[in-house]
């Protein structure tokens, strides 16, 4: 008798966990709104599952070659792949922004794909996109260095949309500050050398959500609290973003 008890309640429990367990890898069913109504939003979870070492150009105007896409780093706790944390979080950021009215156009839905930088960024170009998000985690050979950055782009061949990009992120960034809880702030980084921002033509930035290669940060990705203020972060941003640049 005692022992049939027991049974009934360990499967209850695992019923239980189960549950919790596939509820947090779902993204959170969102209340419509239209305050993002006209928005076109690029979202462009980085890497993929499996890298591609072939060589494309850095930029139009130039003759140096970065391989199409790498796979990424991966958590050093965790051991979750970035490739595998850049979708999940992208796919969350999708469903809350399109909540608000917003167009979302994302690089890739699943892991399996073959989509180099440049390709990416054109995607983006011919959807005419408002602002892009590129999404991605550090990596460091030193377990110590931590927090989440901004890239912006800079440089000759981004000018057109360096100011827009740079406000994007100002916004974001202040709006992380004030919501995220774990994870710190580096700051805003101009990069010149990312094929993603030499390529578009629209305006974009790349967010690195924190250090992989630092266990603080690591676990706090995986997080439900982490991701969700993340997501009203960046939709706080684009908010502000769009009402700055009103037609």
């Amino acid at each position: 008798m005692k022992s049939g008890l027991l049974l009934i309640l360990a499967t209850i429990l695992f019923v239980q966990v189960f549950v919790v367990d596939y509820s947090l890898a779902k993204p959170k069913k969102q209340t419509k709104t239209e305050e993002l109504k006209g928005m076109v939003i690029g979202l462009d979870p980085g890497h993929q599952k499996k890298g591609d070492n072939k060589k494309e150009p850095v930029s139009p105007n130039s003759k140096r070659m970065k391989p199409k896409v790498s796979s990424g780093t991966a958590g050093v706790v965790t051991k979750v792949s970035e490739y595998e944390l850049n979708l999940a979080v992208a796919k969350k950021m999708k469903a809350k922004l399109e909540s608000m009215g917003a167009t979302v156009v994302m690089s890739r839905e699943t892991h399996d794909v073959n989509i180099s930088n440049i390709e990416r960024a054109k995607l983006m170009n011919d959807a005419e996109c408002d602002i892009v998000i590129r999404i991605h985690a550090d990596g460091s050979d030193k377990s110590s260095v931590n927090g989440y950055s901004i890239l912006i782009p800079s440089g000759k061949d981004t000018t057109s949309i360096q100011k827009k990009s740079k406000s994007f992120a100002t916004l974001l960034d202040n709006s992380m500050k004030n919501q995220v809880k774990g994870i710190r702030s580096r700051g805003l980084v101009e990069r010149s050398d990312l094929t993603g921002f030499n390529w578009s033509t629209v305006p974009v930035i790349l967010l690195e959500m924190g250090f992989m290669s630092n266990p603080s940060d690591d676990k706090t990705m995986q997080t439900k609290e982490y991701q969700e203020q993340l997501i009203q972060s960046l939709a706080n941003a684009c908010i502000q973003y769009q009402k700055a640049n009103k037609k």
